[in-house]
């Protein structure tokens, strides 16, 4: 269970790193250091799975490895892998994700020249094996089609079957190798923060899509357990329907899951993803939480989500299954959207604490006094604007409704009316965007939903957190119950 307490969402991208993107290595330590005497208690990062089409982390090209963007490469130095000094991409306030993967790539490709394996290697490989191996046949044959999407490849190729082991494996031997170290690398440096995080009592929160991209290794596994054709193309895709939002809805392009093929193996491959997961984090939270009631089935045939169709979802039996697998990680519900009595039931069974934002709190119509304890309240959250530019775009009859309904003494005064507003409600955890910490305006979002380019891409300024923020926090995190009042900071 969830207690009183708060923390920040910053992907691992977002870190001040040298590198061009944020790593696992010395800034995430020092953030979480700074987490600690902010007064905070959780870090939640955006999935770290290796990201795919937009360089989404939504739609991973796997749901069990990690993205060896984030691999540090100064620890590669440290252990005698790479080059000690600078490293080429240095401080940006925003990733260009072409240019870091073509610079780590070439870093890391000598680092694993230089590697010799050993038992810790080995042990690794044989421990993550049941999605290692296919992984890195994955991935290999994916250079070897020169990242070209599945969906282009050779019918033959297109799954994961003997045939396609017997024509590659010997051939591509060198390349699957190398992303078995990758993922040993990766996993490594996380085990070291994830250590570190809990000992000084920070608790690490993921976050997991609950569909899997299209062109990932997971269809090319399974491909019996998603919605293909017998050219292992999609016959059904995810999305949302029509709604005040889109007169088209959503159509996300996701394969759809057999619900009725995973059930009888009792959601084989989701408790092995949540095994993971587990090891990984502290707390979970499931998007999309409401597709597991009842989801929107679309014909991949069309354009936009209106011809699709509500279907159920695997609902209580799938919530049995990865409780089970789950052990003490606390799974938070992303239970956003349009509401439905079978999504409440679900919620209300599986206990989990479900989701508010802020933003949408003072929506027109919306009651803000209707929070409760089992919940987690956002200030907004990736796919939302900054707070401050959430605010600058609102009519001004909303702007004086917000300083009316916070007390707000005009604009000024808002962004510290709206940290108290969330520290004070009885949700027994709130997390700000550290982009809102900095009130930082739009630029600085992390995405907008529905365009294809673009997103993913702020960082966080070198020394932008500063001691007079980190002791600001803390004093809100103590007023209003969410921290322990031992953590070094006087107030």
């Amino acid at each position: 269970m969830l207690t009183r307490s708060a923390g920040i969402l910053l992907p691992i991208s977002a870190l001040s790193t040298q590198g061009g993107i944020g790593t696992l290595g010395k800034e995430a330590i020092d953030f979480a250091d700074k987490l600690k005497r902010a007064g905070q208690t959780y870090w939640q990062v955006l999935p770290v799975n290796p990201a795919g089409k937009g360089n989404s982390p939504y739609q991973p090209l796997s749901a069990f490895a990690g993205s060896e963007l984030y691999i540090d490469l100064q620890r590669l130095a440290e252990d005698g892998l790479a080059e000690r000094g600078a490293i080429p991409l240095g401080e940006s306030g925003y990733v260009n994700y072409a240019a870091v993967r073509s610079v780590k790539d070439k870093i890391l490709r000598g680092a694993f020249a230089k590697f010799t394996p050993h038992k810790d290697y080995h042990d690794f490989v044989a421990e993550n094996k049941f999605w290692l191996e296919p992984y890195a046949l994955f991935m290999a044959i994916r250079r070897h089609y020169k990242g070209k999407e599945l969906c282009f490849w050779k019918t033959e190729d297109r799954a994961y079957t003997p045939s396609v082991i017997e024509r590659y494996a010997d051939k591509l031997k060198a390349e699957i190798d190398y992303h078995k170290f990758l993922q040993y690398r990766f996993f490594g440096d996380w085990q070291i923060l994830h250590d570190y995080c809990n000992s000084i009592g920070i608790k690490l929160m993921g976050d997991m899509p609950i569909y899997v991209s299209p062109d990932g290794a997971d269809v090319w596994m399974n491909p019996n357990q998603f919605e293909l054709d017998e050219d292992y193309n999609p016959t059904h895709v995810a999305g949302v329907p029509p709604d005040c939002f889109s007169e088209t809805g959503q159509r996300w392009g996701n394969p759809l899951y057999r619900w009725e093929v995973m059930a009888d193996d009792g959601f084989d491959w989701w408790c092995q993803r949540i095994k993971v997961a587990s090891k990984l984090f502290d707390a979970l939270r499931i998007d999309h939480f409401i597709g597991l009631a009842r989801y929107w089935s679309i014909p991949a045939t069309s354009d936009t989500a209106i011809k699709g169709r509500w279907r159920k979802g695997p609902g209580k039996a799938f919530i049995d299954a990865i409780n089970l697998a789950a052990g003490d990680m606390q799974i938070v519900a992303e239970d956003l959207g349009l509401p439905h009595p079978a999504a409440k039931r679900l919620l209300k069974y599986s206990g989990y604490p479900g989701m508010k934002v802020m933003q949408f709190e003072f929506d027109e119509g919306a009651e803000p006094y209707s929070l409760t304890k089992n919940m987690v309240i956002y200030g907004g959250t990736h796919d939302n604007d900054t707070l401050s530019g959430w605010y600058k775009s609102l009519p001004q009859d909303r702007k004086e409704f917000v300083c009316d309904y916070l007390g707000a003494r005009g604009d000024n005064d808002v962004k510290n009316r709206l940290l108290r507003f969330v520290y004070a409600s009885p949700c027994d955890l709130a997390v700000f965007q550290m982009q809102d910490i900095l009130w930082l305006g739009s630029t600085a979002r992390m995405n907008i939903p529905g365009t294809p380019a673009g997103n993913w891409r702020w960082r966080m300024k070198k020394d932008a957190f500063d001691e007079i923020k980190i002791e600001n926090l803390c004093k809100l995190a103590q007023l209003y119950g969410r921290t322990e009042k031992d953590n070094g900071n006087k107030i």
